[in-house]
């Protein structure tokens, strides 16, 4: 019997030996992206400002509405300008190439663009023949510098192999100014008319807005006030802190509200060249577009990585004490994104999951006409329920939703 169990003893260890020799052996290929940075000088960002030959949307971003024209950012490239007087036939005229382009926005003819980190005012009374009439350069904070002075303005990506010890496989690590992301996880790489003025239209993401003399934009963290009474040299008035984590901002009457990851902002511009701070409603952390339509302010929250949260809802706040600004109700959403208002309808859209329509009821109740589900949406301009326009991942789509049940799509773009 001992002898058995000395046996049995000889044999474990030589098998648990044999394992660890294995273990530390194995090793196993992991798909990574990529992340390198790309750094540029302020002279490296500037480009020829021209229209272009129209080109496809493939990486559509934000929409802005002037007079009979829509324009399309395409995502760090610069704007698709498209005539859109008919908009059961919209015609494709060209393309502005703005390289680091996000945001827009438009007074008198004259479109305010960024360039990575500079400022352009650009001549659009013929649309079809822009002119750069005012350069300013590195008024936006980017992502840091390098040795050499040139500023970090995006990252590029690239799918790598790496060989690793078995049960090593992190999401995501940093080598040096590389960001590496396992392939398959979720993680990535670091708006109103005015009487006095012709202004467009922007939609619930814009970070650029215009009211009466003053172009209002938010970076990151401040808000910067700059005016447009001499439309071809905007001056900045004021800069201030705001918080770390500013996605947009919402001009409503004589107030600004600024979306931000942990709560809604609210400044008035009774003196709009120095916006005052008024208070702040504090939601979930998650990413943060806002609508204001008359006494109520309409936010929605959605999950993501990039978002930093999980909440998925929709946020109705009574704003008529601007100073105590209080929530009325939350409604759950599946991943909301951009939202737009006519009278009691809602066109809200919920990211991949496509867009819905609702109508809005008292005591902030609402009552949902559907989901339609044909694309995704992320964001929306209702000019009114006869035009409502929603851009996509893969596109822009007008639509007739007079009938909020059955919406009519006018046109692709």
């Amino acid at each position: 019997m001992k002898t058995t169990i000395l046996r049995f003893a000889y044999l474990l260890i030589i098998g648990l030996s044999f394992q660890s020799c294995l273990k530390d052996e194995c090793t196993h290929e992991v798909e990574y992206v990529e992340w390198s940075p790309v750094y540029m000088s302020l002279d490296e960002m500037r480009n020829e400002i021209k229209l272009a030959l129209p080109k496809e949307n493939k990486n559509p971003g934000k929409i802005y509405v002037y007079n009979d024209y829509l324009l399309i950012n395409e995502f760090n490239e610069g704007i698709h300008v498209i005539d859109n007087s008919n908009p059961q036939a919209p015609v494709n005229k060209g393309f502005i190439a703005i390289s680091g382009n996000i945001d827009m926005a438009v007074s008198n003819n004259i479109l305010y663009a960024d360039n990575f980190a500079n400022l352009l005012s650009i001549d659009i009374h013929d649309c079809l023949n822009p002119k750069l009439v005012d350069f300013k350069a590195a008024l936006f904070n980017l992502y840091g510098k390098n040795s050499d002075g040139k500023y970090l303005v995006k990252y590029k990506s690239q799918i790598v192999k790496r060989t690793q010890a078995c049960g090593a496989y992190p999401d995501i690590f940093y080598e040096g100014d590389f960001v590496l992301t396992a392939v398959g996880s979720k993680k990535t790489g670091p708006n109103a008319n005015t009487p006095a003025r012709s202004s467009g239209i922007g939609g619930s993401f814009a970070r650029f807005t215009i009211q009466g003399d003053f172009l209002y934009i938010v970076n990151h963290n401040e808000l910067n006030t700059y005016s447009i009474i001499n439309p071809f040299k905007p001056e900045l008035k004021s800069s201030q802190k705001v918080a770390w984590d500013i996605e947009t901002i919402f001009p409503h009457d004589e107030y600004l509200f600024i979306g931000a990851r942990s709560g809604m902002y609210i400044f008035s511009i009774e003196q709009p060249a120095s916006p005052l701070y008024l208070s702040k409603f504090v939601h979930a952390n998650a990413c943060d577009p806002v609508y204001v339509d008359q006494n109520l302010a309409y936010v929605t929250l959605r999950s993501g990585t990039e978002c930093n949260g999980f909440t998925n809802q929709l946020e109705i706040i009574d704003v008529r004490d601007l100073l105590k600004p209080s929530l009325l109700r939350k409604h759950d959403m599946k991943n909301p994104h951009g939202l737009s208002v006519d009278q009691d309808l809602m066109v809200l859209c919920e990211g991949e999951y496509g867009f819905k329509t609702m109508q809005l009821l008292p005591d902030a109740q609402i009552h949902e006409y559907g989901l339609f589900k044909s694309h995704a949406a992320y964001d929306v301009i209702m000019l009114s329920p006869e035009l409502v326009i929603i851009i996509g991942k893969d596109g822009l789509y007008q639509y007739n939703l007079e009938n909020p049940s059955q919406p009519k799509l006018l046109s692709k773009i």
